[in-house]
Formats: structure tokens, sequence, C-alpha cells
């Protein structure tokens, strides 16, 4: 009787959560017990910096296959969340498309992550010394500091599964543990973002949770499901509408788009580029306009394209405001 109840439970668990959670122990286990062999599995599957040396492009979907082995708590806590949210869209999405969230959202946890590591780094990225004196005791070399940043667990995952549970089903009733009180899906996950955000920017002392990759979880969970509810199966239906946007609207409308889209392409570009550590792209610098009137000969393009450049976030928001607000005074 035993182990028909048992097959019975198992069996009433769709096959993606019941394999994600399967593995997730399996790998739990296995860095707890390879390590007894030389075999550190957080280190050669956690998510690194991409300048450290320990860093592999696989790291990005190995990472939250990791979990803490200090404590059974952490990967507990995760799987419990992906059985009790992750089946239920399952069974509204199917195998497949339930699949592509998971790592869609762990993927983008895992990104968002990387940039955020970028801009904490970045003094040391671009310093001119190799070595590092850390904390004053001990000097070491830049890469070998690099190497100490990692990051691992599905928590990036289970965010955006906790967001497309409250999308989907915003007013069913949570309860949260020791809180007898039931909250709607859709207050419960918004309390949650803005938590997660603060916690985030306070970055207290001796906290070690990124924050900052939960938000990205629910961040690319939010633009996939959108991308769903919008039936754009491809890349093209994107750029379609995109283009079409662009034709529609009138000259005004045009200069915005034509300086928000090449403020976020130089962006997105400069930050792989400083990721993987290509020097020597100074984007911005070929496209402002020069102070000296030698280089402006060599560079004569400068005199129309400054005009589309911008240092940074508030620069083009106040600049694109001015001119939506004053430049259709006719």
């Amino acid at each position: 009787m035993m182990n028909q109840t048992n097959s019975g439970f198992l069996n009433s668990i769709p096959p993606v959560t019941k394999n994600l959670i399967i593995i997730n122990l399996l790998f739990w286990v296995a860095s707890l017990a390879l390590p007894k062999v030389g075999i550190d599995l957080v280190d050669l599957l956690g998510l690194h910096f991409p300048g450290a040396t320990d860093f592999k492009a696989y790291q990005i979907v190995s990472y939250m296959f990791m979990h803490d082995t200090h404590s059974f708590a952490h990967v507990f806590l995760i799987m419990f969340a992906v059985y009790m949210f992750g089946r239920v869209l399952e069974n509204v999405w199917g195998p497949k498309r339930f699949l592509i969230f998971y790592f869609v959202t762990g993927i983008g946890a895992g990104l968002v992550q990387e940039v955020v590591w970028f801009f904490n780094l970045r003094d040391v990225i671009f310093a001119s010394q190799d070595m590092i004196n850390l904390n004053g005791a001990q000097i070491i070399s830049k890469s070998e500091f690099l190497n100490y940043f990692v990051t691992i667990g599905a928590s990036g995952a289970v965010f955006g599964i906790l967001l497309a549970f409250a999308m989907i089903f915003p007013n069913v009733p949570l309860y949260l543990m020791f809180i007898p009180i039931p909250i709607k899906a859709k207050y419960f996950v918004i309390f949650y973002g803005l938590a997660e955000l603060f916690m985030g920017v306070a970055s207290f002392g001796g906290d070690t949770v990124a924050h900052f990759a939960h938000l990205g979880g629910m961040l690319f969970g939010y633009f996939l499901i959108r991308y769903w509810k919008r039936k754009m199966q491809t890349m093209d239906g994107i750029f379609t509408n995109l283009k079409r946007m662009f034709q529609s609207g009138n000259i005004l409308s045009k200069l915005i788009y034509i300086n928000v889209g090449l403020f976020i392409l130089i962006r997105l570009a400069s930050v792989l580029f400083m990721l993987f550590n290509v020097q020597g792209v100074p984007f911005l610098q070929y496209l402002q306009l020069p102070a000296s009137p030698e280089l402006l000969l060599f560079r004569p393009w400068t005199l129309f394209t400054y005009m589309f450049t911008h240092f940074d976030f508030l620069h083009i928001l106040f600049n694109m405001l001015w001119l939506y607000w004053f430049g259709d005074c006719s």
C-alpha cells in the first residue's frame, strides 16, 4: 500500500517539474560527495564573472543546479517552490513551454547578476595594477580576486515562476508561513519584488544573496509571458512591429525612436565588450563632436552623429522629454 501511495504521489507531478526536482537533488548530493575525491562541483558549475579564469560559458546554465551545501534548507525551499507553483504552470502551459520558461528566467537571472558584478567591480576590472591588496592583509592577483565571485541556485527561475503564477492567477490567495492571513498572489509578488529591490539597493553587510538576479528572473519572465501573449513566435515579428511603429510615426516620434534605439544599442554593445574583456572600442568617442578642430577633420560625420549620443540615462531622458514637450509646437 505504501509503495502504491508513493507511486501515486510521484505520478501526480508533471514530468518536467518532477525531473527538475530530481536532477537538482542529485546535483546537491553530488556536490556534497565529490569534494571528498577532490572535485568541487560548486566551483566548476557555479556561475563566475566572465573576467575570472574559472569562468566557463556553460556555467550560465549549470549554476541553476548548484545549491548551498551547508544546509538542506536552501535546496529544499527552492524545490518546494518549484513543486508548488511549477507543476501548476506546467499543467497550464505544457511541458515544453514550462521548460523553456524555466531556463529563460534562470539564464536571464544569471545575465543580470553578471551585469551587476560588472558595475560593482568596474574599478577593479579597469585598474592598471594587476595585484590587489585584499583587506590590507593579503595581496592577490586580479584574476584570483575575480574568482571569488560565484553565484549558485535556481532562485532566479523560481522568482520567474512566482511572477508567472501571479500573472495567470492574480487573485489566488497564498498563505505565508507564520502569517495565517491570505494574500492575493499579485500582491504577494509585488511585495516580494519590492523587498528584493530594497535589499539589492541597500546592500546590507554580510548579505550574500543575489537580489538583483532574483529581479532579473522576474524581469525575463515578464517579458517572455508578454511575448507569448502577443503570439510573437519569431524575432521577425518584433522587428516588424518596431518597423511599423517607426513608419507610422511623425518626424518627432522617429527622432525619439532613433535616439533611444542608438542609446540602447551602444550601451548593450559596451557592456558585452567589457564583460568579455574586449578593449579599445570607444563607441561614443567616434560619434561625439571632438573638441579639437584637427580631429574634426578626420571625423566629419560627428557634425551629424553627436546629436544622437547621450552620456547616461538621465541625459537621454531629459533630452527626449524636452524634445517631446517642445518639439511639436505647431
